[in-house]
């Protein structure tokens, strides 16, 4: 991919460019999405406004979880797709889930493995680190700022050092010891329900952490610079996005459908993932 003018303003952004057939493809994607969610919104007879609501969350999820899905699975653009589809079913059975999260584990894991091949600017780490403030207060999780802190340690210790988010790895882990003051260590309990749902997004947590930890090589390439991603670093983003999405579904009822678009990102990469592997372990 050629240098694109959004690299002038940030490190961490990544256009899509429709030359690509993948990148035409997920916004043929998003807008079915969108159509199908509010079409079928009207046709419940939600109200216009509602429909609209929903066609844009539908729109939102669909993008959101494939670029979340290039990121954990950058020689895999199966994954990202199937990521995509995953999350788009589920809203039929989890409605409400966070943008927020998603779209913080996503901002989070281009500061760790820098796919777009740039290092996160100052003004990426201010806006990722409100980002993860924002998320913190709004859903009332302490502990997703310490997902945020490893991110931010990740990038000062991995390849190339960026040596200022030790900073921000400091800042995120003050907003958590400010957080948990302000509203009691009774919010960082952990809730495990023997429902189906809850099995699930266990095995899908277990099989994602096991592919992440066996990732050993990547082919992909930086969008700017042209330089081969290294795979500490991707592996560092995928466990990162990892850690977010276990304390976020660890915090009782609703706990899934907050992060239903990880788990449903996570599974994407592992069924696409076993597809690959499988036919390669046949005698």
């Amino acid at each position: 991919m050629s240098e694109h003018r959004i690299y002038r303003v940030t490190s961490i952004g990544r256009p899509i460019e429709p030359k690509y057939p993948t990148n035409k493809a997920i916004l043929v994607l998003m807008v079915v999405a969108a159509l199908i969610a509010g079409g079928v919104g009207l046709m419940q007879g939600v109200g216009g406004g509602a429909s609209a609501i929903g066609a844009l969350e539908a729109f939102l999820i669909v993008f959101a979880c494939w670029a979340l899905g290039r990121e954990m699975a950058p020689d895999d653009n199966s994954a990202a797709f199937v990521g995509a589809v995953l999350a788009f079913i589920a809203l039929w059975w989890w409605p409400s889930p966070s943008l927020l999260l998603l779209f913080t584990a996503l901002a989070l894991s281009r500061i760790v493995n820098r796919t777009t091949g740039l290092m996160a600017r100052l003004g990426d780490s201010v806006i990722v680190t409100a980002l993860v403030i924002w998320t913190m207060v709004s859903l009332q999780n302490p502990l997703a700022g310490v997902a945020a802190a490893l991110a931010f340690l990740f990038d000062a210790r991995l390849a190339d050092p960026n040596r200022r988010q030790w900073l921000f790895a400091a800042l995120c882990l003050t907003a958590v010891a400010v957080q948990v003051w302000l509203i009691g260590s009774d919010n960082l309990g952990v809730t495990l329900l023997p429902d189906p749902q809850y099995v699930i997004a266990a095995i899908t947590l277990l099989a994602f952490l096991v592919f992440s930890l066996s990732l050993r090589s990547v082919s992909s390439r930086g969008d700017v610079g042209g330089l081969v991603l290294s795979p500490s670093r991707v592996r560092g983003g995928m466990l990162v996005v990892w850690l977010l999405a276990l304390q976020a579904g660890l915090r009782g009822p609703g706990a899934i459908e907050i992060v239903m678009p990880l788990l449903a990102v996570m599974a994407g990469v592992v069924l696409a993932g076993l597809v690959t592997i499988l036919p390669r372990a046949r005698p």
